[in-house]
């Protein structure tokens, strides 16, 4: 036979309210009438601290099973195949996430009134990467990430502490970089969008830092079908052109860098094409000596100058 058994405790100690009885392991039901809930108090009746609420002909439920040596479990049970969880707050009150004690909180989920789309996280099999998703009745939804204040976007790798990319704060930006992909065959693009009609793009190193590589790459001015720049392929390259500004009254330099100890630098027209340079001054002058250049044949040849 078996029963239910209330004990009573000494001073210091709690009641006991327990199963008992011959067999050796022994369901504790614990059963309304009717519709009411179960409601558990703790000093007196008016000081609620947990309710279970009726539902009808309920089939699945909610289990908790505590844990000798590693964590605790909340699960969903039942008799559907497939049984999900749902946290629902009161009100506009947000979910929040605690480690440790209640100062000390983790991840918040804000409420959103009528909200139709969500994130979704969605862990990775083996070899495979976990994802942060879109979901929703929209057909198209877009992931914003805010920071606070002027607090930036920092991307690590392997640590917090190393930083692979990061996105600063511009007050009042209205512009911004747009990084679009291609299909087989087209060029990806790394373009200005924003609600200024025409938005330039600077690429800027740090300090003393001169070494901005673009590899086989096209740049455009106001669209892709405008090339205005294209750095080429060239396999195994140790030779390269290098671009060096200058301060007020010098001339900018474009010069051949590179491990050679001699590198030609070779400015190459199209076709019947010629180079231009300098400005055309009519007149004639004594020879005063030349520059060695060199044709598109590869001839060396002397450029005579007064």
């Amino acid at each position: 036979m078996n029963y239910v058994e209330i004990l009573g405790g000494a001073t210091g100690t709690g009641g006991r309210f327990f199963a008992a009885g011959s067999d050796t392991n022994i369901v504790l039901d614990y059963v309304t009438k009717g519709t009411s809930a179960h409601n558990f108090y703790t000093g007196a009746t008016s000081a609620i601290q947990f309710k279970v609420a009726n539902t009808a002909s309920a089939v699945n439920f909610l289990q908790v099973t505590g844990s000798a040596s590693t964590f605790p479990t909340l699960s969903a049970q039942g008799s559907s195949t497939n049984v999900a969880i749902v946290y629902t707050t009161k009100g506009t009150e947000p979910h929040y996430f605690q480690t440790n004690s209640a100062a000390a909180t983790q991840f918040a989920v804000a409420h959103r009134a009528s909200a139709v789309n969500y994130f979704q996280v969605t862990g990775g099999v083996t070899t495979g990467a976990p994802i942060l998703s879109a979901q929703g009745s929209d057909t198209n939804i877009n992931i914003l990430l805010l920071s606070k204040g002027t607090g930036g976007h920092v991307f690590t790798t392997g640590s917090s502490s190393n930083t692979q990319f990061a996105v600063a704060h511009t007050a009042s930006a209205v512009n911004y970089l747009q990084v679009t992909g291609a299909a087989t065959g087209v060029q990806s693009v790394l373009s200005v969008q924003g609600s200024d009609t025409n938005a330039g793009i600077t690429f800027l190193a740090k300090g003393t830092g001169s070494n901005i590589h673009y590899a086989n790459s096209h740049i455009f001015a106001n669209t892709s079908a405008a090339t205005q720049f294209i750095v080429q392929n060239t396999a195994s390259t140790v030779n390269y052109v290098q671009a060096t500004g200058a301060a007020t009254g010098n001339g900018v330099t474009l010069s051949a860098q590179g491990s050679d100890t001699n590198i030609d630098l070779a400015l190459t027209p199209k076709g019947t094409g010629v180079l231009a340079f300098g400005t055309h001054t009519a007149g004639i002058v004594a020879q005063a000596g030349y520059i060695t250049v060199k044709d598109a044949g590869g001839t060396t040849r002397r450029l005579l100058v007064g």
